[in-house]
């Protein structure tokens, strides 16, 4: 038959993407001048407080493995990511499952 129709042994069946256009800045997104990251440690804090927050808005995603990539100089703000996660989680209320 022609048209759409859904695959067995879709990727999609048992993993997500999230897809972050980071820093605030680049793409679409935007902030006042004095809200803009500095340096990459603010870059991870930044990151950070956005995967937080998209836990707290679907917790059903929560339980899942937490992979973090990126390209280019992505090489630089996934470490602080990483890091911001690590260092956050034993006292976070909501932790990041980083595999």
């Amino acid at each position: 038959p022609e048209g759409l129709k859904k695959r067995k042994y879709s990727w999609n069946v048992e993993n997500n993407l999230l897809i972050i256009d980071q820093p605030v800045g680049v793409g679409y997104s935007f902030t006042g001048k004095s809200c803009y990251p500095q340096n990459e440690t603010a870059v991870g804090e930044d990151l950070y407080q956005a995967v937080v927050q998209f836990h707290e808005l679907f917790p059903v995603f929560q339980k899942g493995k937490f992979f973090i990539s990126g390209e280019s100089y992505a090489g630089h703000y996934i470490p602080a990511l990483g890091h911001t996660i690590h260092i956050h989680n034993p006292s976070a209320k909501v932790k990041i499952n980083l595999a």
